[in-house]
This record gives C-alpha cells, structure tokens and sequence, in this order.
C-alpha cells in the first residue's frame, strides 16, 4: 500500500470553523481578553494535541489489503461481476471509500463505493462490468481514502494490482446463428460438387455391408473370406491445408451490429479454425496491413488456443493492405498446395491490387476469396428515396455497387472461389466454402 497524502478532514475543518466563531462570540459579548485568550487557546493547544495523536494513529496503520475476484479471461460485449474485497486488519473502526481504476472500455455502472468497516471485517464491493475491447487488460488498482471513527485526518493510499485479465470475442451469437443451419449446403460460386472414391477421400476401415451401399464399395476379396458382403467405409481426406489471410487494413473499421468487420471476421475465423482442426486438416494464418502475425501449423484441435492466443488481441490500422506484398510472403512460408482464403472488405479501387497477388498464389494454392459486404451501401440501396438528398445518397450506391459488381465478376472468371457475405453471415458462408471445397476433392 503507497500512502499518497494526509489532508484534513471535513470534521477538523468544523471544529477549527467552530472554534473562529467562538472567539468572535467572545469579542461581541465583551469578555475579559485573559478569559477570552485562555479560552480560545486552550482549545486550540486541544484541537493541536487531538490532530498530532490522529495523524500519528493514521500513519501507524497496518496496510489495507484488497482482494480482486473476476476471472482471468472474459468475453467481449458480455456484463460480468467484479468484486472487490478489502479487509482491515486493525482493531479500529475505518471510514473508508475505495475506487478501481480499470479501463475506460470497461463501462463500469458504479465507480466510487463508501462504507463504514469494523475492526478485523472484511467488505465486497461488486462492480458490473462490460468490455469493449478484445486483448491484454492489466488492472492499475485501487484508490482508497480512510479515515480514523472521530479522527481529524484522512490518508489517501494507492494499492497496487498484479492482475491481468485477457478478453476474448464472444462467439455465442455467432453460435446461436440460424445461418448455421444451412452449413454444407449453400452454394458457392467456382465450386462444383463431386464425390468420387479416391477423390478427396481416404479409406477408413472395412465393415459389413449395409443396405444402400454402393456396389463399387463392396471389397470382393474380404467378403470370399468371411463368407459375407464386406464394404470399404470411406473418409474425406485429412491432413490438408488451409490457411486464412486476413486483412487487419483500414477497411476493415467499418462498423456493423456485429462489431467492426475485423471483430466479425475474427470471431469467424476462429471457429473456422476449429472446424478445420476437428477435421483432421493443418490450420495457418497470417494477417496483413500494419501488423503482420503469421501462426504456421497448428494441427489438433486440442491446439486450437494457439490461434486465440495469437490473434485474439490484433486490431486493425489506418493503412491500405498490400495484397501482393502479403502473397509473396504467403508463398515465401508455404509453397506447398494448400486452400487459402483471403478474408477483406473490398472496394472497387481495390481490385487492382488484389488480382495480381490472386495469380501469384494460384500458381501455388487453391485461392478463395471473401469479402464482406458494406451494410451502408445494402441499406442505401434498399431505403425508399422520397427526396433530393436521398436519391443523389441512392445514385451514388448504385454507381459503387456497379464497379463493385464488375471487378467482382473479374475476379470470378479468375477461378477464384468468392464469397460475399454480410457480416452477421461470415461463419457459415466461410464454413460452407471449406466444406464445399473438402467434399469436392479440389484440393
């Protein structure tokens, strides 16, 4: 505990107050100056020894202790309880308020608490807090002011925390979805469905044959030696690889119900990962912009707090991506074929950087790409236009949609695997292009 500083308190500053009122009272009533010297004096030589006995009380004081009782790890945008526990250990009555510093993102509802705490007691302060903001959070501490029962001072201390708490994106909405349903079943533009044995699947085991099986599963030899019908059960194949690229550039800012588009497309990738990881497939990812992390490898799904630790805390720039920069690295680290899916928000001044690195990873991998769509330019286009303002608003979405559409049509005879989806639609629309893309044997 660091004791910052000593000041007065509101009750020696009302006897002080009282005793300069006694001695006008005094004046105006005409006493004797010895009666009145004598009288002021000996009060004051009083409120003297009180305050010196008080001050050396206060500073003789054993430390405050607090305790913090949250968990280690929380969930964006999800309210919690934060208690706070400060004992006293001394044998006296404390007048005592405690305030947290913690972080401005952390909407706290209450942040002064007061109280009355009795010698050897413990008091819980509970503060409702909802974070804003993924990544680290060191908490600073508390401030606490105190003061003796009748005491004619108050401290102000600093106890200091050790405490670090990291915050996650919350992906209970993502999960709760009606999306989700439809995984593996919506179409994706480049992709064209086939299952055929030895395509994009390995063989898992042998069991006995079951009606509906196909004749083409039935293993002739195993069956003549077991006197039965013995078919070969097949599996998609695993240990392939994707790998996620994600734009951390200034596009990516833009805000939606969901949170930002990075927020969005963050919390998807990550369930992506998982995904991949609990179909026996090798995750990567890299980011670009500003801040470049690359994570290579990850292989089991027990592994999958590798990705969350790597990239939970990334937010992204106020600068462009370099696309072609970000593919010549992609390459650089992994030349062997592998799906990649470049994960942006796209413009139509973008297109021009973005279609040479497409080719460049091509000539190495199976390229995908999603971009998520702009909910003004949606809304824009779907509002009723009853005024001038309104139809010029119109008129410009339309014309952005148009160059949008073109490049993106560009892109698609490219044989680029594209996804456009809307933020609150990014998991299950990149859940189904992987899947799509497993089950067709493409890679």
């Amino acid at each position: 505990m660091n004791l910052l500083n000593v000041r007065p308190s509101n009750r020696l500053l009302l006897v002080c107050a009282a005793l300069v009122v006694l001695t006008i009272v005094l004046k105006i009533l005409n006493i004797s100056p010895a009666v009145q010297f004598v009288t002021a004096g000996g009060l004051l030589a009083c409120i003297i020894l009180k305050s010196g006995f008080d001050l050396v009380r206060l500073k003789r004081l054993p430390p405050i202790t607090v305790q913090r009782d949250l968990p280690d790890n929380l969930n964006l945008n999800c309210e919690f309880n934060y208690d706070l526990i400060i004992e006293n250990h001394t044998d006296q009555l404390l007048f005592l308020s405690a305030a947290e510093r913690m972080p401005e993102h952390w909407l706290r509802q209450q942040r002064l608490f007061q109280s009355r705490l009795a010698a050897k007691e413990k008091l819980k302060f509970t503060y409702k807090v909802n974070p804003s903001r993924r990544g680290l959070v060191e908490l600073a501490g508390t401030d606490i002011r105190l003061q003796l029962s009748g005491g004619f001072w108050q401290s102000r201390c600093f106890v200091p925390a050790q405490h670090q708490v990291k915050v996650y994106p919350d992906f209970s909405m993502l999960m709760k979805s009606p999306a989700l349903s439809g995984v593996g079943n919506l179409p994706v533009p480049g992709i064209k469905v086939f299952n055929k044995r030895g395509s994009g699947t390995e063989f898992r085991h042998l069991r006995e044959y079951r009606r509906g099986d196909s004749q083409n599963q039935i293993d002739w030899q195993a069956s003549s030696r077991r006197l039965k019908l013995i078919a070969r059960e097949f599996q998609e194949e695993q240990s392939q690889q994707v790998i996620v690229m994600l734009d951390s550039g200034r596009r990516m800012h833009v805000e939606t119900e969901m949170g930002s588009h990075f927020d969005a497309a963050l919390s998807a990738i990550l369930l992506l990962a998982h995904s991949v990881l609990k179909n026996g497939d090798w995750f990567s990812m890299q980011s670009f912009g500003l801040t470049e992390r690359w994570l290579p490898n990850v292989r089991s799904v027990r592994d999958i707090s590798k990705v969350m630790q790597h990239f939970y805390d990334l937010y992204p720039s106020d600068i462009s991506p370099d696309y072609l920069v970000a593919a010549r690295q992609l390459v650089s680290k992994k030349p062997k074929r592998a799906l990649v899916l470049i994960v942006t928000t796209l413009q139509d001044e973008d297109f021009s950087d973005l279609l040479p690195a497409v080719r460049l990873l091509q000539q190495h991998h199976l390229v995908g790409v999603i971009h998520i769509e702009n909910e003004a330019i949606r809304q824009q286009l779907s509002d009723v236009v009853t005024e001038t303002n309104q139809a010029k608003s119109y008129l410009g979405a339309v014309q952005l949609n148009t160059l949008f559409q073109q490049n993106w049509q560009r892109l698609q005879k490219e044989h680029v695997l594209c996804v456009s989806s809307r933020a609150r639609d990014l998991l299950p629309q990149s859940l189904n292009a992987y899947l799509r893309v497993k089950r067709s044997g493409m890679l």
